[in-house]
């Protein structure tokens, strides 16, 4: 019936897009929602917030190589459905914030919801895609994951050389958020992204990258002009270090695991000797533009059928 009345030749007869979806035939199933699920996503938001907009990048490449049969992307989905309440696969200001005041001892901490909401949208859309929440719910202890990083590593090391300077942080970003972002947001964003790594002492690029005595190292790292690219251990150190955390020990185990796997060629990380196929760059990047990836595409149809 719905088909028939979309084909009518008369285009004033036609159904619009809102008459549509409350037809039995697009119409999603209300499930109870998870609620404790939920909490547990606006909990992570919370933290995550708090970040740095490197590691936040860092979440959303996670995000995009996380298979859709994965619990957090389930979870996501389960919430997403029971928060969007005009099932239009956005989540609005009022949804989130109206999700949030069910969990009072959640709103208390946040001085503002709506900054919250405004700091997880990637692209100042005023909506929330799937992937957005997605990366900004991504549990710390997963985002810590040793093979996780691992992942995101390569997904950043175009080269393939096992280190990374800034200028591959930015093009990743680029591919990541170029094609989602105006062409300002991109400029602006890149130099966010180039100070933060700057601040780091990180190498901006190949060019930067010099063999230098010890000598000279401690020099240049006395005025201030040291550079470096960042390997997996500095680079595990930078994502996985938890803000207040044992930093002293974290930095211990960067020079350990560095030590042994340059002088003993033993990863103690035990990643690099078994890589699996990555799942990057995302399959739906290209040139032209992509709309946001719909938290309704997760369960059935074509999309279980292509992961099976």
């Amino acid at each position: 019936e719905a088909v028939a009345e979309m084909l009518q030749v008369t285009p004033g007869l036609r159904p619009g897009a809102a008459l549509l979806l409350r037809t039995p035939w697009l119409r999603l199933a209300r499930t109870p929602a998870p609620w404790q699920t939920v909490r547990g996503l606006y909990r992570n938001a919370l933290l995550n917030v708090k970040e740095s907009h490197f590691k936040k990048l860092v979440l959303r490449i996670a995000v995009e190589q996380l298979p859709v049969s994965h619990d957090h992307v389930r979870n996501v989905g389960a919430a997403f459905v029971a928060l969007d309440k005009d099932n239009n696969g956005l989540l609005d200001v009022d949804e989130f914030v109206e999700g949030l005041r069910r969990f009072p001892d959640l709103l208390d901490a946040v001085q503002d919801p709506v900054s919250l909401f405004e700091a997880i949208d990637r692209n100042g859309s005023t909506f929330l895609d799937a992937m957005e929440f997605a990366a900004a719910t991504l549990p710390p202890k997963l985002s810590r994951e040793t093979r996780v990083l691992w992942n995101v590593f390569r997904a950043f090391d175009m080269n393939e050389d096992g280190f990374l300077t800034i200028d591959e942080v930015v093009d990743t970003s680029n591919l990541v958020d170029g094609c989602l972002l105006s062409p300002q947001q991109t400029v602006e964003y890149a130099k966010v992204l180039e100070a933060e790594l700057a601040s780091l002492r990180i190498a901006a690029n190949a060019n930067d990258v010099v063999e230098m005595s010890a000598a000279d190292c401690a020099r240049n790292m006395a005025t201030g002009t040291w550079r470096r690219p960042i390997d997996f251990e500095e680079f595990y150190y930078l994502c996985a270090a938890p803000p207040g955390g044992d930093v002293f020990g974290k930095v211990v185990q960067k020079e350990l695991f560095r030590f042994v796997l340059r002088y003993h060629g033993t990863d103690l990380h035990k990643v690099r000797t078994h890589d699996a196929p990555l799942r990057w760059p995302p399959a739906d990047v290209s040139d032209a533009a992509r709309g946001a990836r719909s938290v309704h595409q997760l369960k059935g149809g074509l999309v279980a059928e292509r992961e099976r």
